[in-house]
């Protein structure tokens, strides 16, 4: 059996940024299902209506949401709360998985430009 370990040096730029996209990668494995379970815990019901969405809004502040900020989140608020969350989880599940998928880089790039 040959050796399965990888060994380089990550105090070189090169090693460096090789290590750096493992990590990478690493965090985003790690921290999807993580993410997934707290944002379950802020959507008032089963997430199909915008309006479950509130809690979510002024946690994250979406559409400028301030803190101190008094009543119900808008519509448009309360409506990017859930297409986020839509988006998140879509891209998370291609993510996560040992299934054949399909469009994983449509996807990674999606979720990054609407949220950058």
């Amino acid at each position: 059996m040959s050796v399965g370990h990888d060994l380089f040096d990550d105090s070189t730029p090169t090693g460096r940024f090789v290590r750096n996209y493992g990590n990478a990668l690493d965090a985003v494995n790690d921290s999807g299902p993580k993410i997934i379970l707290m944002i379950t815990q802020m959507i008032d019901g089963d997430g199909s209506q915008d309006a479950h969405y509130a809690y979510l809004v002024k946690r994250m502040k979406f559409l400028g949401y301030a803190d101190g900020e008094s009543g119900t989140p808008t519509a448009a608020q309360l409506a990017v709360a859930h297409a986020w969350w839509n988006e998140f989880q879509s891209v998370n599940g291609k993510l996560q998985t040992d299934a054949s998928v399909s469009s994983v880089l449509a996807a990674i790039k999606q979720y990054l430009a609407k949220t950058r």
